[in-house]
Parts: C-alpha cells; sequence; structure tokens
C-alpha cells in the first residue's frame, strides 16, 4: 500500500499537470489477495481528482470485483468497468478515445 500510496502523489502531479481528461487501466491480474488496509485505495486521485475519466479494472476475481462493484455504487461511481483481460481494456479504451475525438472536432 506504501507503493501504491507514493503511485498516487505522481498522479496527482500527472493530472495536475494537464488541463484534459486522463482515463485509467487498472490491470489487477497478478493480486493474489486483497492487500491489508486496501480500502485506504479509494483515496487516489483515480477517483476524485477534475479530470478522472474511466476506469478500466482488469483481471479481478468475482469475490473482489463484487466488492469493488459494490463500494462504486455506494459512492455512485458510474465510470468504471471490468474485463477479463488487458486486450478487451484496450480495446474499449480505444473505442472510448475515439468517440471523445469525434466529440472534440464536432465541437470546434
Amino acid at each position: 500500500m506504501t507503493e501504491l500510496m507514493n503511485a498516487y502523489a505522481q498522479e496527482r502531479t500527472f493530472r495536475d499537470s494537464v488541463p484534459y481528461t486522463l482515463h485509467s487501466i487498472v490491470d489487477m491480474s497478478q493480486i493474489k489477495r486483497i492487500p491489508p488496509n486496501w480500502l485506504t485505495a479509494k483515496a487516489g486521485p483515480g477517483l476524485t481528482h477534475p479530470r478522472s475519466g474511466f476506469m478500466l479494472f482488469v483481471g479481478l476475481s468475482m469475490g473482489f470485483k463484487m466488492i469493488l462493484q459494490t463500494i462504486m455504487k455506494i459512492m455512485r461511481y458510474e465510470k468504471i468497468h471490468f474485463f477479463d483481460t488487458r486486450a478487451q481494456a484496450d480495446a474499449f479504451m480505444a473505442e472510448l478515445l475515439q468517440k471523445e475525438d469525434s466529440t472534440a472536432s464536432s465541437t470546434s
């Protein structure tokens, strides 16, 4: 969790430095058990920063996925999606970015 909190500080700095929305792919396929104090992960800028976009989770176990879905529902965070593989998340991200590009071009 210490590594995660350090990464959050870097992520917040990066999000503060750009003028556009940032989406995230969170690959959790290598996690074998839920880490202690894992609920502190919700403090990350990916959920709360003004330039946060969609969060795409990859490779979660069914149990962990159910827990996260419940938490996200309680928090009313609707920009979360779950994928079994990184390729699926990458494909969704490509479609999302293409839609954003076409929306931006039509409004300019």
